[in-house]
This record gives structure tokens, C-alpha cells and sequence, in this order.
């Protein structure tokens, strides 16, 4: 074939109009077309409608409720023997008159409040120290865990009541 012959297929004739068949092809397509122009609007419409009633079916937020508590502070005096009374002296100054005491109960006694004051002062060794003197001159009855006693003083006491009991168990 040549480039002639092929101009001559790929050309397209020259029909007359044909108004009629043109016509019979509208009619025939004409109602499949109509609903394609809503279908367009469709998508937005549901869209938007869902939005709208998500709009206002969404719940409303409880009321907050505000509770105040007022908490009162009341200090109740600690009756106190005279004897018992701490005085406020610097722990240092508690552990030199603890060791300087003849009395091992005025001493134990001592070793105790410089402990507690070294404690309060967030001195951990000198705490310890102080309250191991303390369990040394106490004597048996010094050796029982009381309300009173600070953390750390009972646990050196539930420490050495674990050592006693462990060593009494190779007799």
C-alpha cells in the first residue's frame, strides 16, 4: 500500500446530515444523561448532610463540678515532763555531751536526740554514727522498736536484731 491508498481509508467521508438518526440517538440517550446531573450535586448534598447532623447530635460536655476542701491545721500541745523536754542545741554539741556523759542512759538518751538532729539536717553519717553509739549504751530495753524512732533508727535496730539472730543460730 502506499502513502495514497491509505489517505484515501484513513480519511473520513463526507456523510449528509442525517437529522432524524441524529435524533433517534438523543432521545435514546437523553435519560441516561438526566441523572448524571445529580449524581454530581449527590456526593457534596450527602456529604454535607452528614456533617450537619454530626454538627448537632455531637453530646455536650458535662458540667464541671467544682469541689473546694478546706483543710484546717489545729496544733495540739504534747504534754511533756520537764525531764523530757528536748532543748535545741546544735547535734554536735548533743553528741560531745553524749560522750562526755557518765550514765549510759543520760548518754544513750544524748546519742539519740544528736542522731534525730543530725537526721533533720539531712547529715546521714553523722546520723548513723550517732545512733549506733545510741544502741550501744541503751542496753536491752533501748533495743525495741518504739512509734517514736525515726526510719533510720529502726532500721539499724531491725539490722542488729537480725545480726544477733543469725549469729545465735550457729550455737
Amino acid at each position: 500500500m502506499t502513502d495514497d491508498e491509505l489517505d484515501a481509508l484513513l480519511t473520513p467521508k463526507e456523510q449528509p446530515p442525517d437529522n432524524g438518526r441524529r435524533e433517534a440517538i438523543f432521545a435514546k440517550t437523553l435519560p441516561h444523561l438526566r441523572p448524571w446531573r445529580f449524581r454530581r450535586l449527590a456526593w457534596p448534598a450527602v456529604f454535607a448532610a452528614g456533617l450537619a447532623v454530626g454538627w448537632f447530635a455531637k453530646p455536650t460536655p458535662p458540667a464541671e463540678r467544682i469541689v473546694e476542701t478546706v483543710i484546717e491545721k489545729e496544733f495540739v500541745p504534747v504534754p511533756q515532763s520537764p525531764g523530757e523536754q528536748l532543748v535545741q542545741r546544735p547535734p554536735d554539741r548533743l553528741e560531745l555531751d553524749a560522750e562526755m556523759a557518765t550514765d549510759p542512759a543520760t548518754s544513750a538518751k544524748l546519742f539519740q536526740q544528736a542522731g534525730d538532729a543530725y537526721l533533720k539536717a539531712n547529715k546521714l553519717e553523722s546520723a548513723i554514727r550517732c545512733y549506733r553509739q545510741y544502741l550501744g549504751d541503751a542496753g536491752p530495753d533501748g533495743q525495741a522498736v518504739r512509734v517514736e524512732d525515726s526510719w533510720l533508727l529502726t532500721s539499724l535496730k531491725n539490722s542488729k536484731r537480725k545480726d544477733g539472730d543469725h549469729a545465735n543460730d550457729g550455737l
